[in-house]
């Protein structure tokens, strides 16, 4: 059971509010656990679909044995690019850490 089903049994509430409490609860954990799943196939598609999409896989390698701050200098625009271009967001290309990416996320690209 949830904290607040546990601090709740300690208070006088009636038995069909008690009952509508514990509904609410198992209601929010089928939630969470679905959005956890949704988040992971999400995860999985962009993932897969990034290193399928030529575009992306071919600006991907040009840069792969370049130094993080060559990554900005060279074409980091040019990857993020192609991946918008491709369908992908930009929320999930910025989240990769790293001084380049930071400079995409300043520069809005």
């Amino acid at each position: 059971m949830g904290i607040i089903t546990d601090i709740i049994k300690a208070l006088p509430i009636t038995a069909i509010q008690k009952e509508k409490l514990l509904e609410q609860e198992k209601r929010l954990e089928a939630l969470e656990t679905e959005n956890l799943l949704l988040k992971e196939k999400l995860r999985r598609f962009e993932t897969g679909n990034l290193a399928r999409c030529p575009k992306c896989s071919a600006v991907a390698y040009t840069l792969s044995g370049k130094e993080d701050s060559s990554w900005a200098a060279v074409g980091c625009s040019d990857f993020v690019f192609a991946c918008n271009q491709c369908g992908f967001s930009e929320t999930v290309l910025a989240s990769s850490t790293g001084d380049a990416w930071r400079q995409v996320r300043e520069r809005g690209v």
